[in-house]
């Protein structure tokens, strides 16, 4: 929950604080070997960072960008949901 805040929080960004947030890289990566499923969220915060041909390298990412990341960070937690529930 805290990783759609934060994308929120980046969406809405201005001026200097239009980069990729050092909280939002740190959760990706806190949860990549459980969750591996961030797809754009995980291609800006984390790999912009690390290839300079990277889409967002040189750009801040779209509105609808930014919604297909909480898009997939959604839609990736209610899969979780459903595998946790079966498997108990």
């Amino acid at each position: 929950m805290r990783l759609l805040q934060v994308v929120e929080q980046d969406s809405l960004a201005t001026g200097e604080d239009r980069r990729p947030s050092v909280e939002g890289t740190a959760l990706i990566l806190g949860t990549w070997n459980k969750r591996n499923w961030w797809g754009p969220a995980l291609d800006f915060y984390v790999t912009s960072r690390r290839d300079p041909s990277n889409q967002f390298a040189d750009r801040y990412p779209t509105p609808e960008e930014f919604e297909s990341m909480r898009r997939a960070i959604m839609d990736s937690m209610e899969k979780l949901d459903y595998q946790e529930r079966r498997e108990t």
